[in-house]
């Protein structure tokens, strides 16, 4: 095992030589290019993601009864939806900061006391 240091350096190696890779190989493609065609895939990908994350935190909201997790599950799916006008930078945000609130806010639930059966109650009524 490397110390931390040589392990640091070797993944900076490694992520350098990656990048030179790469950049030969999008040497010839302009910038404009690689923008429109990576930017819709990674948007589209991002919204499904979120999709899930939404439904995940609408779930976590019915079960914690609070209903502060469904308005920021709303508010981050319909921030990422507008990312694409650049809307959603400032809706994303606050839907983090309501679902950290909405996380906070929750209760725990006490579970319903245990009933204990005593042996002698038993005992009592099977003697003969």
């Amino acid at each position: 095992m490397l110390p931390l240091s040589l392990r640091e350096a070797e993944q900076a190696i490694i992520t350098a030589f990656t990048g030179f890779i790469l950049s030969k190989f999008l040497a010839g493609i302009p910038l404009s290019a690689l923008v429109i065609s990576v930017a819709p895939p990674i948007w589209v990908l991002t919204v499904i993601a979120t999709y899930l994350f939404k439904c995940s935190l609408d779930l976590l909201g019915e079960h914690s009864e609070e209903k502060l997790f469904k308005t920021a599950a709303l508010l981050l799916f319909i921030g990422v939806i507008f990312l694409i006008v650049s809307v959603g930078v400032f809706v994303v945000p606050i839907a983090y900061i309501l679902l950290a609130i909405a996380f906070f806010k929750v209760k725990p639930k006490v579970p319903p006391p245990e009933v204990v059966i005593t042996t002698s109650s038993f005992s009592s009524a099977w003697k003969l």
